[in-house]
């Protein structure tokens, strides 16, 4: 097994294998995304702190503080936020594209947006948890629609395969289909927390604290 150098980074709040193997790491102390491609070389780092950027992410409207992000198929970037409860686009190099959601965005208002994936159609789902709303975008951040799940604000992460959403707290997996309409599924509960979940072509990958879970999705 190998293992990324611990101090490439300071505080590390999510992370992210897209399909090259490329691993992007999240670094909330630093506000910075970090790269490594698939044998774990250091790649890159764009930092989003404007007092230490590159011109590019000093064009953006609002101090940016990410909690959580993204990146899509083509190595674009979403950022949840917290300065202003909007989601930020850029391209793969750091470049500000745009920014939607936050609390004057009609009926796509975000308040406490907590996290986002992306589906196979680039629609960005949000879950927000003032009020457990999931809420869907396009990738230029137009509006589609929201779901209530009725889950406890609490949820610790959401992920994204084929037509389902899969969010978790403690022990507990919900799956959401939304296709072509959001609605509640089902629970499966684990016999540990769930730490974080990843897919692989057909396959559930579930972490928790003793173990590497691998299902099959039918």
């Amino acid at each position: 097994p190998s293992a990324l150098p611990g101090e490439s980074f300071l505080e590390p709040k999510s992370f992210q294998v897209n399909t090259y193997q490329k691993v992007f790491i999240l670094d909330e102390a630093s506000r910075s995304l970090l790269t490594w491609g698939k044998d774990l070389e250091r790649l890159g780092q764009i930092n989003f702190s404007q007092e230490t950027s590159q011109q590019q992410v000093q064009e953006v409207p609002a101090p940016l503080l990410p909690s959580n992000f993204l990146v899509n198929s083509l190595g674009e970037i979403y950022l949840i936020n917290q300065w202003d409860n909007k989601i930020y686009h850029f391209t793969s190099k750091g470049n500000y594209l745009q920014s939607f959601g936050g609390t004057d965005y009609g009926t796509g208002t975000l308040f406490s947006p907590t996290y986002l994936t992306i589906n196979n159609k680039n629609d960005i789902f949000v879950f927000d948890s003032s009020n457990s709303h999931i809420y869907c975008y396009d990738a230029f951040g137009t509006f589609k629609h929201k779901f209530s799940t009725g889950l406890p604000k609490t949820v610790w992460g959401m992920a994204s395969y084929r037509d389902h959403l899969f969010l978790w707290e403690g022990p507990r997996l919900h799956l959401v289909e939304y296709d072509p309409l959001f609605h509640f599924s089902c629970t499966h509960i684990f016999p540990t927390a769930i730490k974080d979940i990843t897919f692989r072509h057909q396959y559930l990958y579930v972490l928790d604290k003793d173990w590497i879970r691998i299902y099959k999705v039918e």
